[in-house]
């Protein structure tokens, strides 16, 4: 026994020990505003919503032309096409050419068109589907919130139970010491507060593990040091309203955001219906576009004077005739010139019909007809579960209710007993045993009173949660 209690004296010495850290006040709103701002889950659930906003853009952008500019280098050896000449030639030639062209849908089964509406649901459900998180987490840390509140309250009442113990061994020690009372009274006030200490030290264990699943949600380190403040919040003397299942149910078919993006996203399948069905449609777009061709072997003259050249004889005489010829030399036309001599352009309108393309609509179509069966199964599956998740927090609300009520008659219980056996210790007809005994009752009770309170007041929110009403501790 003496070896417990050092280790128990131990622990509790450690523990009271100054932290490296600045120990720092954390309210409920401190919580909230952290977690939303840090949580990994809420971190990750809104990049979906970027690329949501993304795809919109996307979509919105397929119903304006495509404009792009091509352009390509070729050098060839052997037998080749000389494009000044059109003429097959065997010697290398250097070639390009460039061009810019312009495509616009004009229609495509109004594909475009439902693909923006399909991206603009697909969008407000993602928002949705992240409020559903955000209040999700947020009852997470109520719960842990609660739970922490529980563990200190219970700590407390163990410390308390602690100074009464070591109250009645010093007030027993002074009647041993006189010889009132035998020393085994002191060996039994020994033993109990022995187990005043172990309580303590299990209590601190749990308000331990209480801040790390707090901390565990808000994403804060493990080692920060933070104190959470007591809610302003009288559940002792409140009994709070608890209104039927069914009517909290009807309030959180209108106000929960899991099942209006589940609605929202049969609406989007049903969408995804029309866009499959394009396939089977023919397609129509306007193209224009504006090109030349590059070679080396366009060439241009360029003249350097006039020179004699015979052109024939004067029979009778045999004396040469001579004519003025422009003396030129020929070079490679510098490229720009070349791309405005060989400037082209052309437009029209192209129509593309489906005969056979592989069976693609078909797959399509019958795709998005199972995307819509699925979206209208999870909707159900959401209504289905929203119900069950309510009445089973209503039934929970309503016994924790009453256990609450008993919770408090039982502590009274406990109370009454303990004065009881107080005054028949004076008067000798008990031992300290059975005194130690109804001050363990009063302890249990105390600890059920405190675990049934904080059971009921999360219960009570979840309800509120569940009728659309906002989550708060203050």
């Amino acid at each position: 026994m003496q070896i417990i209690k050092k280790i128990i004296c131990i622990l509790l010495l450690t523990s009271s020990l100054p932290s490296n850290n600045a120990q720092e006040i954390w309210d409920w709103n401190k919580c909230i505003q952290y977690a939303m701002e840090n949580n990994i889950q809420i971190q990750l659930d809104q990049i979906n919503l970027s690329l949501s906003e993304l795809q919109i853009q996307q979509d919105r952008l397929s119903l304006t032309p495509f404009v792009q500019t091509d352009a390509s280098y070729t050098y060839a050896i052997g037998r080749t096409v000389d494009m000044s000449k059109y003429q097959y030639v065997t010697k290398p030639v250097n070639s390009g050419n460039f061009q810019v062209s312009l495509n616009q849908p004009i229609f495509e089964g109004l594909k475009n068109i439902h693909s923006v509406k399909k991206s603009k649901l697909d969008l407000q459900a993602a928002q949705l589907d992240n409020e559903a998180l955000r209040q999700n987490i947020q009852l997470q840390i109520m719960n842990a919130y609660l739970n922490i509140l529980n563990a200190q309250e219970q700590e407390q009442q163990a410390i308390e139970q602690l100074q009464r113990s070591q109250l009645q061994y010093q007030s027993n020690k002074i009647l041993v010491d006189n010889g009132a009372l035998s020393e085994r009274m002191l060996v039994d006030n020994e033993v109990q507060i022995a187990s005043d200490e172990y309580n303590i030290a299990v209590t601190k264990q749990q308000t331990q593990l209480a801040y790390m699943a707090l901390k565990t949600i808000l994403h804060l380190d493990l080692s920060k040091e933070i104190k959470i403040l007591q809610p302003n919040i009288d559940i002792e003397s409140e009994i709070f309203e608890i209104e039927p299942a069914e009517k909290i149910y009807q309030s959180a078919m209108v106000s929960r955001p899991e099942i209006k993006s589940a609605e929202t996203k049969l609406e989007s399948s049903q969408i995804g219906i029309k866009i499959s069905r394009s396939a089977y449609y023919p397609s129509i777009s306007f193209f224009s576009g504006i090109g030349a061709n590059l070679s080396d072997q366009f060439t241009q003259s360029t003249s350097n004077g006039l020179i004699e050249t015979p052109i024939g004889y004067i029979k009778s005489t045999g004396e040469s005739v001579f004519t003025q010829m422009p003396l030129s030399n020929s070079a490679t036309m510098p490229f720009g010139k070349q791309i405005k001599n060989n400037m082209s352009y052309a437009f029209g309108i192209n129509l593309s019909i489906p005969i056979y393309n592989r069976r693609a609509g078909y797959i399509s179509s019958t795709r998005a007809k199972l995307a819509l069966k699925q979206s209208d199964l999870q909707n159900k599956k959401t209504q289905y579960d929203l119900y069950n998740n309510i009445e089973e927090a209503h039934i929970k609300a309503v016994s924790s209710e009453q256990n609450f009520k008993a919770a408090h008659k039982n502590l009274k219980a406990a109370q009454q007993s303990l004065e009881y056996a107080k005054e028949r210790l004076k008067n000798g007809a008990v031992g300290q045993l059975e005194l130690n005994l109804a001050q363990n009752n009063l302890l249990i009770a105390q600890s059920r009173l405190t675990q049934a309170k904080f059971e009921y007041l999360f219960n009570v929110k979840v309800l509120d949660f569940y009728s659309g009403k906002k989550i708060d501790l203050n």
